[in-house]
C-alpha cells in the first residue's frame, strides 16, 4: 500500500513540476461551454471561463431549471430553479492547450422552487437552498483554439435548507433536488472559444 501511496505522490509532484519555469500561453479568449448531462435533471448549465493570469483561470457556472407534475409528481404544480457555481482551475502545465490536465475547486449554490398543487390541498409548496463545495481533477481539450472539450470527475458536498411541506406520505420524490451530504462528480463540458 505504501508503494502506491508513493507512486501517486510522486505522479502528482511530476504534473506540477512540468515546464514550471515556462511562461504560460496567454490566452485572450473567453471560454462558453454547455454542460448537457444538466438536461438529465431538467436544467440547462451554461459555464463562462475565463484566463486570470498565468494558469489560473475562472469559471462561472449559471443554472436554471424547470418542469411540470406530470413527468414526476402529483403532489406539485411545477418546479422552478436556478444556481450559480463559481470555480478556481488550474493547470499544472504551462503549456495547457496541448496538456490540459487541471484541478478545480469552487463553491456552490441553488435554488428551488415548488408550487403546490391544487389538487392536493394539505400539500404546500416547497423552497430548497442548497448551498456546496466541490473538487474537481478533469482534462481539457482544445482544438485550434475554437472548441474546447472537457472531462472532469471529482467529490463535492452539498447542505440543503427546505422549507414548506411537500408529500403527505413522508417519502421523497426528488433527492436529486434537496440531496445532502457527499456527491460524486462525473461529467463533460462541449465548449467554444470566442
Amino acid at each position: 500500500m505504501k508503494k502506491y501511496f508513493l507512486i501517486v505522490v510522486a505522479l502528482v509532484f511530476t504534473i506540477f513540476q512540468t515546464n514550471a519555469q515556462d511562461e504560460p500561453l496567454v490566452l485572450k479568449k473567453t471560454i462558453i461551454s454547455f454542460v448537457p448531462q444538466y438536461l438529465i435533471i431538467d436544467g440547462i448549465r451554461i459555464d463562462v471561463e475565463r484566463q486570470l493570469k498565468g494558469r489560473h483561470f475562472l469559471q462561472i457556472c449559471p443554472q436554471i431549471y424547470t418542469n411540470s407534475a406530470t413527468e414526476y409528481s402529483n403532489y406539485y404544480k411545477e418546479m422552478i430553479g436556478g444556481g450559480l457555481f463559481i470555480y478556481h482551475k488550474y493547470f499544472p502545465n504551462t503549456d495547457f492547450m496541448n496538456n490540459g490536465v487541471y484541478l478545480s475547486y469552487g463553491i456552490t449554490y441553488n435554488y428551488f422552487h415548488f408550487s403546490p398543487n391544487q389538487d392536493f390541498p394539505d400539500v404546500g409548496g416547497r423552497n430548497i437552498n442548497k448551498i456546496g463545495a466541490d473538487f474537481i481533477i478533469g482534462i481539457q481539450v482544445f482544438h485550434k483554439q475554437i472548441i474546447s472539450v472537457d472531462f472532469y470527475t471529482g467529490a463535492g458536498i452539498r447542505n440543503s435548507f427546505i422549507n414548506g411541506t411537500f408529500n403527505p406520505d413522508g417519502s421523497e420524490d426528488f433527492p436529486r433536488y434537496d440531496h445532502s451530504g457527499n456527491l460524486f462528480l462525473l461529467g463533460f463540458r462541449l465548449g467554444i472559444l470566442i
